[in-house]
């Protein structure tokens, strides 16, 4: 898996969310020398039945989203790549999926409106949609995104949360061709939940957990050994219910970025769409890359 991006999309809506984002989309452009294309799509249907008249509507509304783009203040790491500003008019989701594909974008960097839950982002109508029908992988960021972030510096830890899918494996290969380019250590975790056999006696449980860490810890050796380049690699088999351990691990080893797997077919991986994610994405603070697996 190559992991050079030459075009990068960056979605705004001119927030402080959007702007504080914007500085990691262009320093991770920056690296790869690539192309940031900065998007801003007008979406007028919500005023369509306010009694507005909607071609004088949708022209000002173009005029002004015009003029903010051209004056957008761009980090210093802009100045070093091409920089594209995109205006388009329509549905939010479906333009920017239609102009990535377009240009065949290798990267969408996004940034997290959430205040309390990023699975409110993450299950919203554009962020959703971008995440079933883009055909790149996104790098979330969160907001306000942790102080300990500093894009400018890249990543250093990134950890893999895996359920030993191919899908999770989809988002190792991504994590460990990152780890190279930033010279990041690589954590492969895995929760196991104690207990989850049903009632046992205790001496039986006792076993049945024995044997259930050391398969883990096994087949963890096993994805580590994948690297041939002399990674740092470390792995962990956590214990308890696995978003709140997963999290809890990020922010104990200091992770900066968390990588995940998701299917090429439109469709999020069961690590994303369940209760696990729901709670993985709403804890942790730093950034989450979702890659695609090929179709």
């Amino acid at each position: 898996m190559k992991s050079r991006f030459q075009r990068i999309i960056f979605p705004t809506d001119f927030s402080p969310t959007a702007d504080a984002a914007l500085k990691t989309a262009a320093a991770f452009a920056a690296k790869h020398r690539a192309e940031l294309h900065i998007i801003h799509v007008v979406d007028v249907s919500a005023y369509m039945y306010a009694g507005y008249p909607y071609a004088d509507l949708t022209a000002e509304m173009m005029r002004s989203a015009a003029k903010r783009l051209q004056h957008l203040k761009l980090p210093a790491a802009a100045k070093k790549i091409m920089t594209v500003p995109v205006l388009l008019q329509g549905d939010i989701g479906s333009e920017i999926t239609a102009y990535a594909a377009k240009i065949k974008a290798d990267l969408i960097v996004m940034a997290s409106h959430a205040r309390k839950s990023v699975a409110r982002f993450f299950l919203g109508s554009v962020a959703d949609r971008l995440l079933h029908s883009a055909r790149c992988p996104v790098l979330v960021m969160r907001a306000p995104a942790s102080p300990k972030f500093k894009a400018e510096k890249g990543f250093k830890r990134i950890a893999v949360p895996t359920d030993f899918s191919t899908t999770a494996d989809v988002g190792l290969g991504r994590a460990m061709e990152l780890a190279r380019e930033y010279k990041a250590e690589v954590h492969i975790v895995h929760a196991v939940e104690r207990d989850v056999l049903g009632i046992l006696p205790p001496k039986m449980q006792k076993e049945a957990n024995r044997q259930a860490e050391k398969l883990t810890k096994d087949k963890l050796a096993e994805l580590a050994s994948w690297d041939k380049s002399n990674l740092k690699i470390k792995t962990a088999v956590l214990d308890g219910e696995p978003a709140d351990a997963m999290a809890a691990y990020v922010q104990k080893a200091k992770c900066d970025l968390v990588v995940i797997g998701s299917h090429g077919r439109g469709e999020i991986s069961r690590l994303i769409l369940g209760s696990v994610a729901d709670r993985l994405l709403r804890l942790v603070e730093c950034p989450v890359f979702v890659e695609r697996a090929r179709s």
